[in-house]
């Protein structure tokens, strides 16, 4: 899966609440992944926290549905049908 690598972290910019995502690279380049909105609540930093982690979630789960999807289908077949349609979605596939 294409991803914008490096190390994605939450910053501001300005005098800005907490809402943008950005990516280091291995040679100290930082870009952009995301600009974060909320809602009513104004919580920018949670939901750029949530963005910020999408990869590291997302190689997580990918690990374990590998090592423990037949697993986790035994014990739970609504897991494994959540978990198997999350990473279709990361991966476009619905």
């Amino acid at each position: 899966m294409a991803a914008i690598q490096g190390s994605w972290r939450v910053t501001t910019r300005g005098d800005d609440d907490p809402r943008y995502v950005q990516a280091k690279q291995t040679d100290g380049e930082e870009f952009i992944v995301a600009k974060v909105w909320a809602g009513d609540d104004g919580d920018y930093e949670s939901t750029a926290r949530l963005v910020a982690a999408a990869p590291d979630l997302y190689a997580v789960c990918k690990l374990l549905f590998g090592c423990l999807g037949e697993v986790i289908e035994e014990h739970n077949e609504v897991a494994y049908s959540d978990l198997h349609m999350a990473l279709m979605k990361a991966e476009g596939e619905t």
